[in-house]
């Protein structure tokens, strides 16, 4: 081949590899939008997120997809305007991670959970004082703390075999548990889930149990925040500014949008008002002419408002001499203090020759949340906003961070013996008294301890005349029968 042919070849292989290059930057493009009454994002064209919504409430069903792309996760803030409107909710098998989207909903009487889901975040439910009953579907693995807590009128709760972790979820006023999996699997759940000692189990196999309370329960209690969505990305946002649409008579808009995510922010702007220029005309006529709009004011008159008689008659003088300068005074008002609009005022004579008046003050332009102290099992959380005009920091408390456990002991370790099963002990936070990591039964163990002889009768096979059975003392069992035994004493 010659390097011609080469050449050609690889100018082919460059132009192709841009093109993929262009459709894989396009397809990442964030996308956002409304359908229905459902407000989504679509952040990177491979799945949906509903981030609002605005509808009357009711029965909710969410949309498995939107645009031609599954809906895989619900912001926790998508229904926080209609929490005392909802009263069913239907989570198609697209999503596959709940959020708290509907904690707080008073009203929520029935909610329906499609298979596919495989995590509940902490405080999803709180705080629905009319769900009665819940179905959690198989695959789910982890329900997160306070998941139903103040849950006040829920008794049954049907729970999958996939459950592993379950942590404080409650579910004090539960009657009834149906739990998909064995009763050797609900072992390693009940001390996590704390149900009253009444509550009763049905497993599987028909077979049904009292719940076991806890034998000791620590003294202390906590007020959890729901954690932060699973289904949205955790990163911080870099905001990218647009560009303000507000005219010189109209108000208008600047967008804001994360480079990273496509997420936008909208913030209204007032009208900027004419920004103006003096010349003059061979009459010594002002004219102002805006920088912006290009319209101009001539006469007596600028935006409506009659020049005063003084300012008309220094405004003259210094035409009159051919140096009439305008300059701009501001007095701008703050995020907490009001202030004063635009000015338009000659520098030579100090004629107003348009008018400010007073405006309130602007109030704070906050940033997103972010997280400066995640919170241990004992200290809570913080986290902090700014304001992007003056830069005042908003401090807020998130609560107790139930994955924070710094220094944790073994409780509860049990060796096995011949006679009964051993424990491996709980792994328990020594400062909040939770179970980290449940313990696991062990085995009864084969090696037997002290023996006796007993049932000894007489033998003609052996050298003393006596046999009988090897027993254990500590489990009664038999070890070895017609065993060589000494003559029973008188």
């Amino acid at each position: 081949m010659t390097m011609k042919n080469w050449k050609k070849i690889a100018l082919l292989l460059a132009l192709c590899l841009l093109l993929c290059c262009s459709a894989v930057f396009a397809s990442a493009e964030a996308v956002s939008g409304v359908a229905g009454d459902f407000a989504y994002s679509i952040p990177y064209g491979t799945y949906a997120v509903i981030t609002g919504y605005t509808g009357e409430g009711g029965q909710i069903d969410i949309p498995a997809a939107i645009e031609g792309v599954p809906v895989t996760s619900i912001s926790s803030s998508a229904f926080a305007d209609v929490r005392e409107k909802v009263t069913d909710v239907t989570i198609p098998a697209s999503v596959t991670k709940f959020t708290s989207a509907f904690a707080g909903c008073a009203n929520l009487n029935n909610v329906t959970i499609m298979e596919g889901v495989t995590a509940i975040s902490a405080g999803a439910f709180k705080d629905c004082a009319s769900l009665t009953e819940v179905v959690i579907p198989e695959g789910v693995t982890t329900i997160g703390a306070d998941a139903f807590s103040g849950c006040g009128a829920l008794t049954s709760v049907s729970l999958p075999a996939s459950l592993e972790r379950a942590i404080g979820i409650g579910l004090e006023a539960v009657q009834g548990v149906y739990f998909a999996g064995t009763e050797a699997q609900w072992s390693a759940l009940a001390n996590q889930l704390a149900l009253p000692a009444s509550a009763a189990v049905f497993f599987a196999d028909g077979s049904q149990s009292a719940a076991e309370a806890p034998a000791e329960t620590p003294a202390y209690s906590f007020s959890l925040e729901a954690a932060k969505p699973a289904d949205e990305d955790v990163h911080t946002h870099d905001w990218v500014d647009g560009p303000d649409t507000a005219t010189c008579t109209a108000g208008g808009q600047i967008i804001s949008t994360c480079s990273i995510c496509g997420a936008t922010e909208t913030v209204y702007t007032t009208a900027k008002g004419h920004s103006v220029t003096p010349s003059f005309k061979e009459n010594n006529t002002i004219v102002l002419t805006c920088t912006r709009c290009g319209k101009e004011y001539t006469g007596e008159r600028i935006n409506g408002i009659q020049w005063p008689a003084s300012a008309r008659d220094a405004a003259t003088v210094c035409a009159n001499r051919g140096y009439h300068l305008c300059k701009l005074i501001e007095r701008t008002a703050t995020c907490t203090k009001g202030g004063l609009s635009e000015s338009i005022t000659c520098a030579t004579c100090g004629a107003v020759l348009e008018g400010s008046y007073e405006i309130g003050p602007r109030g704070h332009w906050f940033r997103d949340w972010q997280v400066i102290d995640e919170g241990t099992c004992i200290t809570e959380g913080k986290k902090q906003r700014t304001c992007r005009n003056c830069s005042y920091v908003e401090v807020k408390n998130t609560g107790y961070n139930l994955t924070r456990h710094y220094v944790c002991q073994n409780v509860g370790f049990r060796a096995p013996t011949c006679a009964q099963t051993g424990y491996t002990g709980d792994n328990v936070c020594i400062h909040c008294g939770r179970i980290v990591v449940s313990g696991n039964v062990l085995p009864k163990s084969s090696t037997h301890g002290a023996t006796e002889i007993r049932d000894i009768t007489t033998s003609a096979s052996s050298s003393t005349g006596y046999a009988g059975n090897l027993y254990c003392k500590v489990c009664g069992q038999i070890i070895q029968k017609n065993v060589e035994a000494p003559a029973p004493s008188k």
